[in-house]
């Protein structure tokens, strides 16, 4: 009986060996493949910052040139009318650029967590934002906000995008109006941008947070869409987490979250 237990004990602490051996391995593997895939990557990203430099400025020098061409076109309409799209073509362009480096530039920025006064940042997102709407056309309102622990630059760029996409979609309705408050205390507060605009169909909602994830006609409304997948980025790099909620007509509200002030 004892050498059978023997044997048995022998058995277990084989097995034991085995798997301890086997999880060291896919331990292993686990840790190659996130690093390859880091550093691809970080290629990828690397790539895309050089080639929207490099775009920047032939895109510069197209507009800038078109801009000084036009006074001195004598053609016809159709000609100068040509001549004003592709300055406006080129524009965008710029504009896209720009966007696109933030969103790489902010994407990969260094970290650094401090108590910051959310209240007085979305202040701030509301005094930069009313400088491109007149004060007239819109209704801004301020609730109380939780502190936060995060990184104070990502989150005023955070705010910024939110607050500026609530404000061009409501700006051009009667009566428009943006209100950003909070619920929940520090460590689970859930910060709120929300705005009586044009809204958009709740089912297509994953595609605001992709790059270029329009749901409106960027005739209607400029811009790049870089914005809301910049917001994205940045609250997933807190450790949070961003949603929105719509119906057409009837506004839009977007939740995001970060971590509390003890980090956890």
């Amino acid at each position: 009986m004892n050498n059978e237990l023997v044997a048995l004990q022998r058995l277990l602490a084989q097995r034991n060996a085995q798997l301890t051996e086997l999880a060291s391995d896919l331990e292993r593997r686990v840790a190659d493949r996130t690093a390859q895939l880091r550093a691809s990557n970080e290629e990828l990203e690397t790539l895309a910052y050089a080639m929207a430099h490099d775009l920047r400025s032939p895109a510069r020098h197209v507009a800038a040139l078109a801009e000084l061409l036009e006074p001195a076109v004598n053609g016809s309409a159709r000609e100068r009318q040509w001549l004003a799209l592709m300055r406006a073509s080129a524009n965008h362009q710029c504009a896209l650029v720009e966007d696109i480096l933030e969103y790489l530039r902010l994407g990969s920025a260094h970290l650094s967590r401090d108590h910051i006064d959310m209240k007085e940042e979305a202040r701030l997102a509301i005094e930069h934002t009313s400088a491109t709407y007149p004060a007239s056309s819109l209704e801004w309102t301020l609730g109380e906000l939780p502190p936060a622990f995060a990184d104070r630059a990502l989150v005023r760029a955070i705010l910024h995008n939110l607050v500026d996409n609530a404000a061009k979609f409501s700006s051009g309705r009667a009566g428009a109006a943006v209100e950003i408050r909070a619920q929940g205390g520090e460590a689970g507060a859930e910060y709120i941008v929300q705005d009586n605009g044009v809204g958009f169909d709740q089912h297509l909602a994953g595609q605001l947070f992709k790059p270029f994830g329009r749901l409106h006609p960027a005739a209607d409304y400029p811009g790049t869409g870089i914005g809301l997948a910049i917001v994205k980025r940045l609250v997933t790099r807190h450790g949070g987490r961003v949603w929105a909620e719509s119906a057409p007509g009837q506004g839009a509200t977007f939740h995001f979250t970060l971590r509390g002030p003890s980090g956890a």
